[in-house]
Parts: C-alpha cells; sequence; structure tokens
C-alpha cells in the first residue's frame, strides 16, 4: 500500500505527467500499437495503461514539447549495438524515435493492462488478457524458451514491434514482449498464435 501511494505521488509530482488525458472507450489499437498518456520534464513517458519509460536525457525535452497525447507510439528492441538503451519508443504520428529504458509497471488494475492468463513456460504458449476482456494468444520464439521459465500467471506485459533488421532471417517473429514484473529478464521474440 505505500509502495502504491508512494508511486502515485512521484507519478503526480516527481514525472509532472503534464495532462494525462483519458483514453477513448472501445479504443482499438494493434497488438504493437501504444497511445502517449502522459509525458513529464523528467523524462518519463506513459503508455496508455500507465506503462512508464524513461528517455534519455539528451531527448526528453523534444518529447515534453512536441509530442502529443494521444499520439500513436511503437516499442520496438535497440536495433544499435552501442545504442545507449533498451528500447526505442517510435512515434508514427511524428515520424521519429527515441531512446527509452523500462521505468516502471502498468497499474494493475487498468482496464488497457495486458496480464498473463495462462503460460505454459516448456512449449511458448502465453495467453493474454485486459481489463476490458480483451484476449489475445501469443508463442515465443522457441529459442526464446528459457527467459520465460520464471513468468507467471498475473505478471503484467508490453507488446512491441521486433523490427530488427535481420528478425526476417532469424524467426517469423515479429512482436515482442516484455514482461514488466520482470523486466531485468528483457523481452522475448514473439507471434500471434494461429
Amino acid at each position: 500500500m505505500i509502495y502504491r501511494l508512494t508511486f502515485l505521488v512521484f507519478l503526480y509530482v516527481g514525472m509532472g505527467l503534464y495532462g494525462q488525458k483519458p483514453i477513448e472507450p472501445n479504443l482499438h489499437l494493434e497488438p504493437d500499437q501504444h497511445l502517449l498518456r502522459g509525458k513529464g520534464q523528467a523524462g518519463i513517458i506513459a503508455l496508455e495503461d500507465g506503462t512508464c519509460f524513461k528517455i534519455l536525457p539528451d531527448e526528453a525535452e523534444k518529447v515534453y514539447e512536441e509530442w502529443d497525447h494521444h499520439d500513436y507510439l511503437v516499442l520496438s528492441p535497440n536495433r544499435d549495438f552501442l545504442g545507449g538503451s533498451t528500447y526505442y519508443i517510435e512515434n508514427l504520428n511524428k515520424d521519429e524515435y527515441v531512446h527509452v529504458d523500462f521505468h516502471s509497471p502498468a497499474d494493475r488494475d487498468d482496464e488497457y493492462t495486458w496480464t498473463i492468463y495462462h503460460i505454459d513456460p516448456y512449449y511458448g504458449e502465453i495467453v493474454a488478457s485486459r481489463g476490458s476482456g480483451e484476449i489475445q494468444e501469443w508463442q515465443v520464439e522457441k529459442r526464446d524458451l528459457p527467459f520465460i521459465q520464471e513468468w507467471e500467471k498475473g505478471d503484467r506485459i508490453a507488446i512491441g514491434k521486433n523490427d530488427v533488421w535481420y528478425r526476417r532471417f532469424v524467426t517469423k517473429c515479429c512482436y515482442i514482449m516484455l514482461n514488466c514484473d520482470k523486466s531485468a529478464l528483457g523481452y522475448v521474440r514473439t507471434k500471434l498464435a494461429q
């Protein structure tokens, strides 16, 4: 309880999330799309479900001043070996991207938060659900199965695009999945189940 209260105070004061705007009801997003829900001068941005990412300092001011609430965003892995961050967030409305690192998970009770409803870590099958009742079935890349052995039902996840240039030569998985409750384990490559 104290952690949650501290986190909410941090979101409100420390991040100064500027003008968080409610998301339209019945909003449909592609699996890898997100909306910019909030942005702060401290370089933190919040997605539609409340998942937060920290922007590298050189790019934080640009996002705060130029990006608009409800811009469409896509999370993807950093493609550069010495890129300085773990991920990129691309703004589809502005046709630009920034370097980001995971900061904090979504609110577990938010209707846009994806959580693991069922997981088979041996076959790589994950069923994810949202508070709104939406369900998606995912298949994890076989080579990434060791990374999901500690994942559990109820873990919060974020979906992104696997747009690494060499992806088509090594996998058919065009998405990534980040377990926000176990972010130190990194992301896994995944695809929608058939």
